[in-house]
């Protein structure tokens, strides 16, 4: 498999959810919060489950310029919110996640995050770098806590 590949393109995936992730997004899912791109991240949550994701729903793999060798691969289904904000813009959404081995084609959801439109590009490549750790890190807990493993890449030198 490719590192850009996952197996949620095939479908056939089942999810685990880090805390609070599922909780973030019931919250978001809210009329006057951005209940359109969560819906959308709730229907590509589906695909993975049941027929698989297109591939241009994904990017993958994250983090490869945080500097480690080899790191847990995390990919990232994307949506896009309509609600503009004062000051923000919209919200450009990503949920965060890893394939694990704790049961057949498992994914975890590690991270919901989202970024501004009206952001600079130097915060918006700084937060996304801090949320893509936060995600490695998480990943990383988890398979510890979980007795598990999950798919790794190894980054170029």
């Amino acid at each position: 498999m490719r590192d850009r590949d996952s197996i949620a393109t095939s479908g056939g995936c089942t999810w685990d959810w880090w805390d609070g992730v599922e909780d973030e997004m019931d919250r978001l899912n809210h009329p006057h919060e951005d209940e359109v791109a969560i819906t959308h991240l709730d229907v590509l949550v589906e695909r993975a489950e049941r027929n698989g994701i297109s591939a241009r729903d994904l990017t993958a793999p994250e983090g490869l310029k945080l500097g480690r060798h080899t790191l847990p691969w995390v990919g990232a289904l994307k949506s896009s919110g309509i609600r503009n904000r004062p000051g923000e813009g919209s919200r450009a959404y990503r949920l965060y996640f890893a394939e694990t081995t704790l049961s057949h084609r498992s994914l975890l959801a590690a991270k919901l995050s989202w970024k501004c439109t009206s952001w600079a590009d130097d915060k918006t490549k700084k937060h996304q770098t801090h949320e893509v750790k936060d995600a490695v890190g998480i990943t990383e807990r988890y398979c510890r806590e979980q007795g598990c493993d999950c798919r790794r890449i190894v980054t170029s030198p």
